[in-house]
């Protein structure tokens, strides 16, 4: 059974979803507002209320029997819309029919992008009358916000894939010192996680905290680069590892950028120059000082970046034009590009003497700070 999914509902269009705790705690994520009926009780609730422009039945729902729901609510409500969650069990497709569901929604990645598209709130219809290039306008500024939040979606999931992957590292380390009866070595390990856990926090609070950026933002707080960086290798371990990288560093100073940009920053540079570094990958880290600001160089031993695209690979999901297939998603760049950019700094990229690609990042350096980097070189 295919049905063309329908358009997304208006913003103040009720929604009424009848099922169990995933279905319902999906929908509530989906559609804020919705009431949700997760037991008789609720169901009872909102069995009263009516008026809906859309009410979401889940057909797997064990307190009672989902068809017979569906069923009471057409009697009660004849003109509702019905919209099914998951597929229908082979003997009950007559009855299924006979209650008249106009949508189906299967619990599928497909079906769940389908259910997200119909449940986003559309703009709600305008009192006055607005021009053809107010309502274009208008269909521009909801387009931008949609695709940001799926940016912010791609971004945060981009930057928590290689800390999950350490994770599991640990996790399966800590289960082998156990099995061997070494808890002495389990317990530092599980030190590691909770430390890489905390930072990983940090990064979800960071990234929640960028939703609603402060009118009047304060200052940065310095932050140590040489102090982050070891943070991030302790969270890319697992991809060290794995590919046998070798990570260098000279002498790194304080920034007045807060650690957690910093740290994103730093990641996904360092991610880049293993993926790009040659076999097996060398990255080497060091700063330079320069006026106002540091520029922070993350060099690596690869092929380098043609002349031709080196303003094109910090676009999103961009690749380089006859690269080799590399892990990732191609958002990594572009999310350096934006952290610096945000932090007042900016990103290029140029070739490394000797070969490969060196990344440069210009970032401010600590308010008041006088001394020169022969100084801080020598401490």
């Amino acid at each position: 059974m295919t049905l063309t999914v329908p358009p997304p509902l208006p913003a103040t269009a009720p929604v009424l979803c009848v099922g169990g705790p995933v279905w319902t705690t999906l929908v509530a994520a989906l559609r804020p507002g919705a009431r949700l009926a997760a037991d008789p009780v609720g169901f009872a609730e909102g069995f009263a209320e009516g008026a809906y422009a859309l009410v979401l039945v889940d057909l797997a729902t064990i307190w009672a029997d989902p068809i017979e729901l569906a069923l009471a609510l057409r009697r009660r409500h004849p003109e509702v819309r019905l919209a099914a969650l998951g597929a229908p069990a082979a003997e009950a497709l007559l009855r299924f029919a006979a209650v008249g569901f106009a949508e189906v929604y299967g619990a599928s990645p497909e079906g769940i992008t389908q259910l997200a598209a119909r449940l986003a709130a559309s703009a709600a219809p305008a009192v006055a009358a607005s021009s053809p290039r107010e309502a274009e306008l208008e269909r521009e500024l909801a387009a931008l916000r949609q695709n940001g939040d799926r940016r912010f979606a791609a971004e945060v999931a981009h930057d928590l894939r290689e800390p999950l992957r350490t994770h599991r590292l640990l996790l399966e380390r800590v289960e082998g010192q156990l099995a061997l009866g070494d808890g002495e070595a389990a317990a530092a390990l599980l030190a590691r996680l909770y430390d890489a856990t905390a930072r990983m926090e940090e990064l979800i609070d960071g990234a929640l905290a960028d939703l609603q950026p402060a009118a009047n933002p304060d200052p940065s707080p310095p932050s140590s680069v040489d102090r982050v960086l070891d943070e991030v290798l302790d969270q890319l371990s697992a991809l060290i590892e794995e590919t046998s990288a070798r990570i260098e560093r000279g002498p790194l100073p304080e920034v007045g950028v807060a650690a957690y940009p910093l740290r994103q920053l730093l990641q996904n540079l360092v991610v880049n120059g293993i993926r790009h570094g040659g076999t097996p990958p060398r990255v080497h880290v060091s700063a330079r000082r320069d006026g106002e600001l540091w520029r922070l160089r993350v060099r690596d031993w690869g092929p380098g970046v043609p002349l031709a695209e080196r303003d094109s690979i910090f676009r999103p999901l961009a690749r380089l034009a006859g690269s080799a297939p590399t892990p990732g998603h191609g958002l990594g760049l572009a999310i350096c590009r934006k952290l610096a950019e945000r932090a007042g700094g900016s990103i290029e990229v140029a070739d490394a003497e000797g070969g490969g690609a060196v990344f440069v990042v210009s970032l401010p350096a600590v308010s008041g700070e006088e001394r020169t980097e022969e100084m801080r070189l020598e401490s």
